[in-house]
């Protein structure tokens, strides 16, 4: 014969599981916190994680925002303000100037000579275009500074004038 009170007390069991496994499922499946969400002092998230769900969002970070391992940006990247990089070099907002402490190689694979600021490296003919945009009657220009220090200009004479020939003399290229 079946005790009844056997039964119930089994089933008051079953229940008592299912409802701590429901309540588990519910509580881990929780993803959304709502519409706001409001920090004040620090937050921390580990793992990974997704801002947005569109292209086109947009974050605005007041403060800094800082990434202590490697940033990883895909698309087009826009900084509308001063840039630095690790103090060697910067690029001014208000005027789009580059400069760097250290020496510029472009489009080269191995490491550039002793005492190179400048290299330029190409598997064919490697150009270097230097050239005015607008102006009329204005050419180019390198300025070099002698070992005396006194500064030499060097320029493409008009065609008019001297064709085919570059010109050297002393003075900036300025006329500073």
């Amino acid at each position: 014969m079946v005790n009844i009170s056997e039964v119930r007390t089994f089933g008051f069991f079953l229940l008592a599981v299912l409802v701590l496994f429901l309540s588990i499922i519910f509580v881990t499946q929780a993803t959304s916190v709502g519409t706001n969400v409001d920090v004040t002092g620090t937050f921390t998230a580990n793992g990974n994680g997704t801002f947005g769900d569109a292209s086109t969002d947009k974050y605005n970070f007041v403060g800094a925002l800082q990434a202590t391992s490697t940033l990883a940006v895909t698309g087009t990247s826009f900084l509308y303000g001063n840039v630095q990089l690790n103090g060697f070099a910067t690029a001014t907002a208000a005027s789009g100037n580059l400069r760097t402490e250290g020496n510029i190689g472009v489009a080269t694979t191995t490491s550039m000579s002793s005492n190179v600021s400048l290299g330029v490296q190409g598997t064919g003919t490697t150009t270097i275009a230097i050239g005015t945009s607008g102006a009329t009657n204005v050419g180019s220009c390198i300025q070099l500074r002698g070992l005396d220090g006194q500064s030499f200009r060097v320029f493409a004479a008009a065609t008019t004038s001297t064709t085919g020939k570059l010109v050297v003399e002393v003075g900036s290229c300025n006329g500073n």
